[in-house]
């Protein structure tokens, strides 16, 4: 057994706890969506924080902008995401 022990779910009103609650009504996430909706600008500290320090499995994607092939962000989901239509 590992001497660092995960916590169950972060506290009431804290960044990651925003994110979580948002994303367990089945909505994803990218950092643009966390700013705009959540106020919250470290996005990716607080996902790491999610997985790292809370053990909540969170999946990610990367999409890719249709007009430039370059262009590419993650979004974040605590459910699967269905694939079935992807190329």
């Amino acid at each position: 057994m590992s001497g660092k022990s995960k916590q169950k779910l972060p506290r009431e009103g804290s960044q990651a706890r925003r994110i979580y609650d948002y994303l367990k009504q089945g909505n994803t996430l990218t950092s643009y969506e966390a700013f705009a909706t959540l106020g919250i600008v470290k996005f990716s500290n607080r996902i790491s924080d999610l997985r790292n320090k809370y053990g909540i499995e969170i999946y990610q994607r990367t999409i890719r902008s249709p007009n430039n092939s370059r262009v590419r962000w993650d979004e974040f989901s605590l459910f699967p995401f269905d694939e079935s239509g992807a190329e």
